[in-house]
């Protein structure tokens, strides 16, 4: 990873990509996709978008919980915590498999 680059995902299955470094002067609009082996969903990743909110917060919500991941407090609001997630960074992503929010990932300068 390049200098600059800070990143965080939540989720139960880690996702790399080298060509994510790179730093967008706009949101990245493009849609990744990963090829599944047969019988398995396809894990779609893009921006997020405001009806995502919920999905977010459902994958968020166990790690701040859980107090081992991120430094803030347990008992966090979901509003906080979305805002948290969503204030000063310049990208947010979500990883989705077919009509359910699987982990989310945040790119900031």
């Amino acid at each position: 990873m390049r200098s600059g680059f800070i990143a965080s995902l939540v989720s139960a299955r880690a996702v790399s990509n080298p060509s994510m470094s790179a730093r967008p002067t706009e949101p990245r609009a493009a849609v990744m996709k990963s090829k599944s082996k047969p019988g398995q969903d396809d894990l779609t990743l893009r921006p997020m978008l405001p009806a995502d909110r919920a999905g977010v917060w459902r994958v968020l919500e166990p790690a701040i919980r859980a107090g081992e991941t991120y430094a803030l407090p347990q008992e966090m609001s979901r509003a906080e915590a979305l805002r948290y997630w969503t204030t000063g960074v310049r990208d947010v992503f979500v990883a989705e498999k077919p009509g359910r929010i699987e982990g989310t990932g945040a790119h900031s300068d």
